[in-house]
């Protein structure tokens, strides 16, 4: 396995699936694709700013939506990547809506909200790491 903790996440995610704890899946399938996203923006962002002002940006100044909706697909276009399809897009935004919807309200989460936004972080993932 990955030293890469998001990997780990997403096995997580997978096993709560599995138990049929929808509200489980979640928050690490959210996490699986923060770490990596995280991981891949710093990465690219460190070579226009040192590392302390590029953490600032993403930890205060750009949301996970910000990251997912405008920094991700800017990023992969420069870099030739192809863009995600438009229901991709709105399923990784339903995981960061139920992310928050989970951790702050304690939302019941169905069966097919909880397979389609873990398929979506899992592609997601993988395309950071394909691409990134």
């Amino acid at each position: 396995m990955s030293d890469d903790p998001g990997i780990g996440a997403l096995f997580d995610a997978s096993d709560e699936l599995a138990a049929g704890e929808y509200r489980r899946v979640i928050v690490p399938a959210a996490v699986a694709v923060e770490r990596r996203l995280y991981g891949f923006l710093k990465s690219h962002y460190s070579q226009f700013a040192v590392a302390d002002r590029v953490d600032d940006m993403l930890q205060r100044g750009a949301t996970f939506s910000h990251q997912l909706k405008i920094l991700l697909p800017s990023v992969m276009a420069e870099r030739g990547a192809p863009a995600v399809t438009q229901e991709l897009h709105e399923a990784l935004g339903d995981l960061v809506s139920l992310r928050n919807a989970v951790a702050h309200r304690h939302q019941p989460i169905t069966r097919g909200q909880a397979i389609r936004v873990l398929l979506a972080a899992v592609f997601c993932y993988w395309y950071l790491a394909l691409y990134g």
